[in-house]
């Protein structure tokens, strides 16, 4: 039974990173600033950075995805709750990858422990804490990234043009209506107007080369706050393996992870790349950005926030602002998010009751 269940997590963090690990990079992939393979390998580094880095920030999230005050703590000390949670949340995460779903993990595992649950205490379960520690980030994370990120990329939007400098001119200053004097002013303009007589140019620069550098940053930092999120909750069906401490746990499954991402990516990244909506790279850096900051303040926090719905709701966010969303995929991602958790409590449902049946 023990091995069962380390075979089991460690295809549950598989299917983790089949699903999830492209989300962090889909929008250089999505823009045109990285091909495929760049963004598969640099969202690979950067998950494996960020679920070795949550040794230090494990145990709270570790505590909830136990399952512990959800249901009896005898009951979640069995190896069959453990395993049959493992099962059900992997399937339905590698079912929806197949199908070219971004679902959530998160969400899989939540709707897994609710449904072995149910089985497993004859309904005993607290759904108070069911709702308020688990369903209220789930169902907010995806609201709150869409409207920061329809707040935030008009912002954005704004910065200089391609092919900007920095320059002193000298502008004229209105003294009454019959003077005028004139003072010098820096400004950033793009070269046509730097190059104006009067004006001395003090600095060249590329802002589309500085912005695309910024949303690599982004990109990276979304990766590496899902595998500091994510590797916590997956941990959590581990810790009952006698030889493996919080600590060793989080080395296989950052190594499975990896593995999924690089095998199972490709059609989770035409989603979210190219099916969403069109970017560019200031929508880009604007939805990791607002990632990066959801997501890395559920870790803190210790909130099981879903990488997937943060980024999904920027995306959907600027898809609004600039009204280039596509209503279709949506809609079908969405319908996804609303199935993975009755999908994943029937599987916990069904696997808990088939898993008794065969060791009794």
């Amino acid at each position: 039974m023990v091995v069962a269940i380390l075979i089991c997590g460690l295809f549950l963090a598989y299917a983790n990173g089949a699903n999830d690990n492209f989300k962090g990079v889909a929008t250089l992939y999505g823009s045109g600033v990285a091909s495929y393979k760049t963004s598969l390998i640099y969202s690979t580094m950067a998950t494996i950075a960020g679920s070795l880095s949550s040794i230090f920030v494990a145990r709270g999230l570790i505590a909830i995805f136990s399952g512990k005050g959800l249901v009896p703590d005898a009951i979640v000390s069995t190896p069959s709750f453990a395993l049959a949670v493992a099962l059900a949340a992997a399937l339905t995460v590698m079912l929806a990858t197949r199908l070219g779903y971004p679902i959530s993990t998160t969400h899989a595992l939540t709707g897994a422990l609710a449904g072995t649950g149910l089985m497993a205490a004859n309904g005993n379960i607290a759904f108070i804490k069911l709702g308020s520690a688990f369903f209220l980030p789930l169902i907010l994370s995806p609201f709150v990234s869409l409207i920061l990120a329809y707040v935030f990329y008009p912002l954005v939007a704004k910065l200089a043009p391609a092919d900007s400098c920095l320059c002193v001119t000298e502008r004229p200053v209105l003294v009454d209506v019959n003077t005028a004097t004139t003072s010098s002013a820096f400004v950033i303009a793009d070269q046509k107007s730097c190059a104006t007589e009067g004006s001395t140019t003090i600095l060249n620069f590329n802002s589309t080369k500085i912005l695309d550098a910024l949303h690599f940053l982004s990109a990276g930092l979304v990766c590496f706050a899902r595998g500091l999120n994510d590797t916590p909750k997956l941990a959590a069906l581990l810790i009952m393996v006698p030889f493996l401490s919080t600590e060793t746990i989080i080395i296989p499954i950052a190594a499975s992870m990896a593995i999924g991402g690089v095998i199972h990516s490709r059609r989770i990244a035409e989603t979210m790349s190219h099916k969403v909506t069109t970017m560019n790279s200031k929508q880009g850096f604007a939805a990791n950005f607002i990632t990066a900051v959801v997501v890395n303040t559920g870790s803190r926090l210790n909130l099981p926030v879903s990488t997937t719905h943060a980024s999904c709701g920027t995306l959907f966010g600027i898809g609004l602002q600039t009204k280039s969303a596509n209503w279709t995929t949506i809609k079908h991602i969405l319908t996804a998010w609303v199935v993975t958790l009755p999908t994943a409590a029937i599987f916990g449902y069904f696997f808990y009751n088939l898993i008794l049946r065969i060791v009794s």
